[in-house]
């Protein structure tokens, strides 16, 4: 559960070749000696790092890579703003890595309820609407690119991806648990 008394930042690695092979990056902040991040596999999240508010430099390199020998494969200079939660997240292919960053929602939650976050990163789905199991419209639109937040009841979720000029038609699911109080992230991505 993220309390919205801090400034910090996580990673996400969505970096994928066409033909499913992936990479783990070490993750580097404003040019340090060692890594902030180390070995983020596909798909994984790192937990939350806690700075103070100010700019910051991240530079990713593929695992194990000795940072004074080569080029970063992709950095990002973001300003970190008080009380503020970054996702900073990987995606693209191994050849073309781009940094992508998203800014939780970090209003209270209201009691007896969770907050959802959808990101939407798949361009075959430009943008779709989330249903519950029991076909109650969440959100209705998320633009590709773009991240949309809801107050939901806590609980287990199938949800439905939906076109969202189209909410009869079905184009994905998703499933995740979202905790009474917490505020749970759900990236759709692919080709």
């Amino acid at each position: 559960m993220r309390g919205n008394d801090s400034n910090r930042f996580r990673f996400m690695n969505i970096v994928e070749n066409e033909d499913g092979t992936t990479v783990a990056y070490d993750v580097y902040v404003n040019q340090a000696v060692t890594t902030t991040f180390e070995d983020v596999s596909f798909r994984q999240v790192t937990h939350e790092f806690v700075v103070a508010p100010g700019d910051y430099v991240f530079d990713i390199f593929e695992h194990g890579v000795i940072p004074s020998n080569t080029s970063a494969v992709a950095s990002i200079e973001v300003n970190i703003e008080e009380s503020q939660s970054l996702l900073i997240l990987a995606s693209g292919s191994v050849d073309s890595v781009e940094l992508l960053v998203f800014a939780d929602d970090l209003t209270p939650v209201p009691v007896n309820t969770s907050r959802l976050q959808v990101i939407n990163l798949t361009e075959t789905i430009p943008e779709f609407g989330v249903f519950s199991q029991a076909g109650i419209q969440l959100i209705d639109r998320v633009n590709y690119g773009a991240m949309v937040s809801r107050n939901i009841p806590g609980g287990n979720y199938a949800f439905s991806l939906v076109d969202a000029d189209n909410p009869s038609q079905i184009v994905g699911s998703a499933e995740d648990f979202v905790g009474s109080g917490q505020i749970e992230t759900v990236v759709i991505y692919g080709q």
